[in-house]
């Protein structure tokens, strides 16, 4: 190989180094950032509006005083420590939670029946 193709071959590894690292900078900020603020960044890293989804609520009867709630895209543990909250608030007795992160979080409940 000669002096100017090793010079070119050198140039273009360069380069390349450059735009990893640049593309991992990036992504160390992203990580920084959090999910959310980082999902809701454009092109150029402007903030932009998020297209997530509201948290979808599903209520399953498992019997006559047992209620699973199904929780889905929740995406922040306050809204679910709210949610229980709620439940409490209105007198209904949180058995067992499960909260994922971006996944399905689930709440068991007891409640008397009025009859």
């Amino acid at each position: 190989m000669t002096v100017p193709d090793q010079i070119d071959a050198a140039v273009k590894h360069i380069e390349t180094l450059k735009m990893n690292l640049e593309k991992n900078k990036k992504h160390l900020e992203e990580l920084k950032m959090g999910p959310k603020k980082a999902q809701s960044l454009n092109q150029t890293n402007e903030p932009g509006p998020i297209t997530k989804s509201p948290p979808q609520i599903e209520f399953h009867q498992m019997g006559p005083n047992m209620v699973v709630v199904l929780i889905t895209s929740l995406n922040n543990i306050a809204t679910f420590n709210n949610i229980i909250r709620l439940c409490h608030k209105e007198g209904v007795e949180v058995m067992s939670t499960s909260f994922k992160l971006n996944g399905n979080s689930t709440l068991q409940i007891s409640h008397e029946t009025k009859v």
